[in-house]
């Protein structure tokens, strides 16, 4: 969770979520020198993954880099991402990080000398990796993952995104009553697993996205109360599996649907 903006307070700076068309723009700017006109997203939700067996998994900061503070818990996800999809019975072959990167930015490159620095964007992006890498390796569907900071509903002490809710832990230090918190209304910006599928052939399957974990506390200080977020430990980002579980699962569905509670 990023700085709060208070209702009814000025707002305070917040990070922009990572979206597919900045994570585009990030690579184009960064490697071709090129923006990212135009807008190519892939539709949400997508085909039923049953057939899908095969995968070929990219490194969570290949897409977009990883935004700041989440980088001590990128193993954590990674690791629950691929449990996930091999509990769907799928087999996974995780793409070397070097390998993956150059893959990425290769396609960049193939993708500017095909349509020019005007048509650049995401899905073409993707669309050419898909095809560069069945080149080389056996898969029925890449999946393309990222870490990104979205906005967020913060409500007494509940945080609401992306199809999950997290409770926030408050630090309280003078062991003040806590009942004005109630009417506590913020927004936020809070960590979400995003991923887009896309077949050997290029073509577009799924895209999802998923609340994960909470990384900042609540803190309560002074008198009158000021209410501000404090970032937690880096050894306790997102070292809780069972949050990363649930916002993997509710990324996949329905492409592989959650299990029933």
């Amino acid at each position: 969770m990023g700085p709060l903006q208070h209702a009814g307070r000025a707002r305070t700076g917040a990070r922009t979520p990572v979206t597919r068309r900045r994570a585009a723009a990030l690579l184009v700017a960064a490697l071709l020198a090129a923006g990212c006109a135009g807008r190519s997203p892939v539709a949400p939700g997508g085909a039923d993954g049953a057939a899908v067996q095969d995968l070929l998994l990219l490194p969570l900061d290949v897409v977009a880099p990883v935004p700041a503070g989440l980088e001590p818990g990128v193993a954590f996800v990674e690791a629950e991402l691929r449990a996930a999809l091999e509990s769907h019975g799928k087999r996974v072959q995780a793409l070397a990080p070097r390998d993956a990167h150059a893959a990425w930015l290769a396609a960049a490159r193939d993708l500017k000398a095909e349509v020019g620095d005007e048509a650049m964007g995401f899905e073409g992006a993707a669309r050419v990796l898909a095809r560069n890498l069945a080149r080389e390796h056996r898969f029925d569907a890449l999946v393309l993952p990222w870490l990104a900071l979205r906005p967020a509903k913060v409500r007494g002490r509940s945080v609401r995104w992306d199809g999950v809710a997290r409770t926030l832990r408050v630090v309280n230090p003078s062991g003040r009553s806590l009942g004005f918190l109630d009417d506590f209304e913020a927004q936020a910006a809070v960590p979400s697993i995003q991923l887009a599928v896309f077949s050997a052939a290029g073509e577009p399957l799924f895209e999802g996205v998923g609340g994960l974990d909470l990384i900042h506390v609540l803190a309560v200080e002074g008198d009158p109360p000021k209410v501000d977020a404090r970032p937690r430990p880096r050894a306790e980002v997102f070292s809780d599996r069972t949050p990363l579980r649930e916002g993997i699962a509710v990324a996949h569905d329905p492409f592989l649907p959650r299990a029933p509670p």
